[in-house]
């Protein structure tokens, strides 16, 4: 038995529409889907807990067919200073591109670190 193909990659981000906007820009990934889940279901699924905790969803698509889950909470828990690689869970994910240095470039002057 094998998988058919990859589906996508999750990652929980501080500002929806800056992560949006970032993939967009950057990486022409348009916005494919959003939808606000239910603070009953931000409980029971995610076990973020509040008077009214929200979560927004969205899917970012990638060339490829590959899906990026972004996922905004409210509230939010601050990130760790620094994630050691052998902790389990996503460490990176990454797109398949050409031409190395020239992304490198083409980032540094888009800001990213």
């Amino acid at each position: 038995m094998r998988a058919r193909s990859f589906s996508h990659v999750g990652i929980t981000v501080s500002d929806f529409n800056r992560a949006v906007k970032f993939y967009a820009d950057i990486f022409g990934c348009p916005l494919v889907g959003v939808a606000d889940t239910p603070p009953d279901r931000v409980r029971s699924f995610f076990g973020v807990n509040g008077p009214a905790p929200r979560c927004k969803i969205g899917w970012i698509r990638a060339s490829g067919g590959g899906v990026l889950e972004i996922f905004a909470f409210d509230p939010t828990r601050p990130p760790e200073a620094a994630i050691p690689w052998n902790r389990v869970g996503l460490t990176h994910f990454s797109f398949n591109v050409r031409n190395t240095q020239k992304w490198y470039d083409y980032l540094v002057g888009k800001g990213v670190e």
